[in-house]
């Protein structure tokens, strides 16, 4: 058990090592050119091995082409791109808490496509998680202050909600994929992932003219590192974990990555971590707590 508790903590603490290494990569290259090759390297790795692996089994459907393409642009290449556009402008560790709202927009999309249905307790919970994301809102910084915005909600923020919003929007089309359509988690991660980069990759080439920034060298270095540590160790990690413990647990698990994130955004980047992180970080984990444990209370409910 301990060692399990180890490897979670682990888990979470490289999750949030990427944030670091999306911060250093868009020093050396264009946002879409590093999601692309990045993408494509680790789909395609990835997919070679199910090849190798499993031969036969391992070839999407042609009928489930819509919902391919809906996963392609909604679960990676909008949120990526999106993030490592972000980080250009906001702290580490702010980008990875916007992040954590992720369960919240879930919940609401699965309101309106699956028409389910919350508790009062759920609601509330909504609540507390959104309202609690004010704080660090407020906390802009120069380069935020420096753009447009809408009221305190500045224009980079913004358009990470709408990544965190795409990507929940991505774990729903993925779960009909599984489930409805029986497709292997493993080729549905793949296809979308080298499927995603070719379509970056294309896009690069069109509204990015310089593709380097910096150090090719430095560039190909934090790339392998990146997708080492992402589409190899982590996505292999994480699904052994899944096998042990519930999605709940490992929702409350997840927030552990702000926390490592402001640790190595201070380490790292001297970012500086103020009062406004830790009382977003505070607030808006009750709102999760109180919505996933009604959650978890209904699904033993039915359990049993």
């Amino acid at each position: 058990l301990v060692i399990m508790i180890i490897l979670v903590v682990i888990l979470y603490a490289l999750f949030a090592f990427t944030f670091s290494l999306g911060k250093v990569i868009v020093n050396f290259a264009e946002p879409l050119f590093a999601v692309g090759v990045r993408m494509i390297v680790g789909g395609a790795v990835l997919l070679g091995y199910i090849i190798i692996k499993h031969r036969k089994s391992c070839y999407p459907k042609v009928q489930h082409w819509f919902t391919y393409v809906q996963l392609i642009i909604f679960s990676i290449f909008l949120p990526y791109t999106i993030r490592l556009w972000a980080l250009q402008y906001i702290p580490t560790n702010k980008a990875s808490l916007l992040l954590s709202t992720a369960p919240f927009f879930t919940a609401i999309l699965s309101y309106f496509i699956h028409k389910e249905r919350f508790t009062w307790l759920q609601i509330i919970g909504l609540f507390i998680g959104f309202f609690g994301m004010i704080p660090i809102l407020m906390n802009e910084t120069p380069l935020e202050k420096a753009s447009y915005g809408i009221g305190f909600l500045s224009i980079e923020e913004l358009i990470m909600f709408i990544g965190v919003a795409s990507m929940s929007y991505g774990l729903i089309i993925m779960q009909k994929l599984v489930k409805t359509h029986a497709c292997p988690p493993y080729l549905a991660n793949s296809v979308s992932m080298l499927c995603s980069g070719i379509l970056a990759l294309g896009l690069s080439g069109i509204f990015e003219k310089e593709h380097i920034k910096g150090d090719i060298y430095s560039f190909i270095g934090v790339l392998i590192l990146q997708v080492s540590i992402s589409n190899i160790i982590c996505a292999n990690l994480q699904a052994s974990l899944l096998k042990k413990y519930s999605t709940t647990f490992m929702a409350f698990a997840s927030f552990l990555s702000p926390l490592f994130t402001s640790l190595y955004g201070f380490l790292l980047f001297g970012e500086t971590v103020t009062w406004h992180f830790f009382a977003s970080f505070t607030i808006v984990l009750c709102g999760l707590v109180l919505y996933q444990y009604n959650d978890s209370k209904n699904y033993t409910a039915l359990k049993n």
